[in-house]
């Protein structure tokens, strides 16, 4: 897993973005198909305060693009008050760390549909990848010469 966050330049405290990456269930995730075209698709997540957990179908165009390891950007929220980051993906396949992830990841989300939780194994055909941050940029009020970046050496 990565380091201490580090900051690099800015003023956004590191608790702020911290509460946002907590609060939020969606984030858009931007992978490279095999041709070299980007593909951007919206999943749920859970942050840990380290790393970003989402789940996918193996067979989905994300899952195909994410194969054993890539680089993927994931963007969190609008292009006013943006907050993204970068880094490597892995496919989870340690049984504690699914099990960990996934009893956090139900606890926090809710089927739309019937209101009960709903757990990264919902889905048949899903599998449990981590994004271990690298960077982590964000400004407020669509004012990019304001952004803060933060890094995980």
């Amino acid at each position: 897993m990565n380091a201490e966050p580090r900051k690099v330049r800015g003023h956004i405290p590191w608790e702020a973005v911290d509460a946002r990456l907590t609060a939020a269930t969606s984030v858009l995730i931007i992978s490279t198909r095999p041709d070299g075209l980007p593909h951007a698709a919206p999943v749920w997540y859970l942050w840990t305060g380290k790393a970003v957990y989402f789940a996918t179908r193996t067979e989905s165009v994300k899952g195909k693009n994410l194969g054993d390891s890539a680089w993927i950007v994931a963007h969190f929220g609008d292009a006013d008050d943006v907050l993204y980051m970068d880094g490597p993906v892995v496919k989870v396949t340690d049984t504690d760390e699914q099990a960990s992830v996934d009893r956090d990841y139900t606890a926090k989300h809710l089927d739309p549909t019937t209101g009960e939780h709903y757990g990264i194994w919902a889905v048949k055909g899903n599998a449990l990848y981590r994004l271990d941050p690298r960077r982590i940029i964000t400004w407020n009020d669509g004012q990019a010469r304001g952004r803060t970046e933060w890094r995980f050496d």
